[in-house]
């Protein structure tokens, strides 16, 4: 998995083991039993949320979460 991250421009944080993408805003955390990915979009949230929450995964549905806004970007989350 890192070689395959950092293949792709992600880096790890070694205590979090969440992996950051810095030129796209947009971090992935792994673990046992989910995995979440917090981004930064300008689209609109319903229409992300629409799109998220018809989305199914092999663990079961998507959970979609608007994050809110904070420095001026609009994050939001997705977790399976």
């Amino acid at each position: 998995m890192e070689a395959a991250a950092a293949r792709y421009g992600f880096v790890q944080n070694t205590r979090t083991t969440t992996y950051y993408h810095q030129q796209y805003d947009l971090s992935v955390k792994r673990a046992d039993t989910a995995c979440s990915i917090v981004f930064v979009s300008e689209e609109n949230p319903e229409v992300l949320r629409a799109t998220f929450d018809g989305m199914n995964s092999g663990r079961g549905p998507i959970r979609f979460q608007d994050n809110g806004v904070r420095d001026g970007e609009h994050y939001f989350g997705a977790r399976i």
